[in-house]
């Protein structure tokens, strides 16, 4: 018969078996939760020092736009607001500079510039009645208009709207956030900590921010009245060649097929509606246009004239006021390209307008 070998005698004071696993999950798992907590609400107090420092994270399709509702609640803290607006696409955007215009008036600040690049009728509407209009509180809604921005067929007018609908802030207003959209954006009221992680995740740039650094941000600079600044010192180079090149590719794009229909007429005249309904005076001006952007329409007069037609309609149906200020800029030089306007030509036509405005009461 095999002897087995004698079993190892146990310590006297050695705990029962199992016990020192049973109790050290338990503490250890305690002890760890705590210090998480303790280490999040600390770091949460820390970034709610200095959140005023911080850059906020992009929640509209570009920085042109964020920019603007920046400045916009700015304006909005400093119980001013902003007495004439203006709305519309890149053609306002860069070509209605409000100094010149204020300086016109001899009133101060007096005017800011809401207009968004690509910001057609359908995607305005949106921006002006959910954004500017109850931060800025105007008396006067100047809407920029040409007759590409009604054009019902144009694939940038699509893609443009397209792309403002993604955004996260767009998203919001309309109603159509995806559920992690709905909780990241809870979860950014609620901490400074998710609200600011996209910044706290590059230390380099968090660093600068704290130093009171400006972050450089893409897109199109603004300044601080809302104009655009990136075509300022250009000229267009009117040749043959850049003139027929130039109405090919609007003939493929914004006048594709050109035809004014009721999806963006049907915008603008909601808006224009929304802002009278609200005590506001509104205001259509036709934008400065070169003689290539007249020529690049497929049906040539006959597409402008439609386009004066439904602008007559809107003019007739609201009470607004149409300004046709589409000659005032007549030689190229006063052009950054064959659409817009570069400070010279921004001058000359915000001067006008100022003006015109003063004539009819509204300035």
């Amino acid at each position: 018969m095999t002897e087995q070998p004698p079993a190892e005698p146990k310590h006297q004071n050695a705990p029962p078996e199992g016990a020192f696993r049973r109790r050290f999950p338990t503490h250890g798992i305690a002890l760890t939760g705590i210090l998480i907590i303790v280490g999040l609400l600390a770091s949460e107090l820390l970034v709610r020092l200095v959140d005023d420092r911080l850059p906020e994270q992009l929640q509209w399709h570009a920085w042109e736009a964020q920019h603007k509702v920046d400045q916009m609640d700015a304006l909005r803290r400093a119980n001013h607001g902003a007495r004439i607006v203006m709305v519309g696409t890149s053609a306002m955007h860069f070509g209605f500079d409000p100094r010149s215009f204020d300086a016109e008036l001899g009133g101060g600040r007096i005017a800011y510039n809401a207009a968004l690049p690509g910001g057609v009728p359908l995607s305005t509407e949106l921006w002006a009645s959910k954004v500017v209009l109850p931060r800025l509180h105007p008396k006067v809604l100047v809407v920029s208009v040409n007759s590409a921005d009604l054009n019902d067929n144009g694939t940038s007018q699509k893609s443009f709207y397209d792309f403002f609908l993604t955004s996260p802030a767009a998203r919001h207003l309309t109603g159509t956030e995806t559920w992690l959209q709905r909780i990241n954006r809870r979860l950014a009221s609620w901490s400074d900590v998710w609200r600011f992680r996209w910044i706290i995740r590059r230390p380099y740039d968090l660093i600068r921010a704290l130093r009171g650094e400006k972050i450089p941000t893409p897109g199109e600079p603004v300044g601080v009245d809302g104009v655009g600044l990136s075509r300022l010192t250009a000229h267009v180079v009117a040749t043959p060649q850049r003139i027929n090149g130039f109405i090919r590719r609007r003939r493929t794009n914004w006048l594709k097929n050109y035809a004014v229909g009721g999806t963006e007429s049907g915008a603008l005249l909601r808006l224009v509606r929304e802002a009278r309904a609200q005590g506001i005076a509104v205001v259509l001006v036709e934008m400065p246009v070169t003689q290539a952007y007249v020529d690049a329409h497929p049906h040539g007069q006959a597409d402008i004239d439609a386009f004066h037609r439904t602008i007559d309609g809107i003019v007739s149906q609201t009470g607004a006021v149409y300004v046709d200020a589409s000659r005032v800029a007549p030689s190229y030089d006063l052009f950054a390209d064959f659409v817009h306007l570069n400070a010279k030509g921004s001058k000359v036509f915000s001067t006008f307008l100022a003006d015109k405005l003063r004539q009819l009461g509204l300035a």
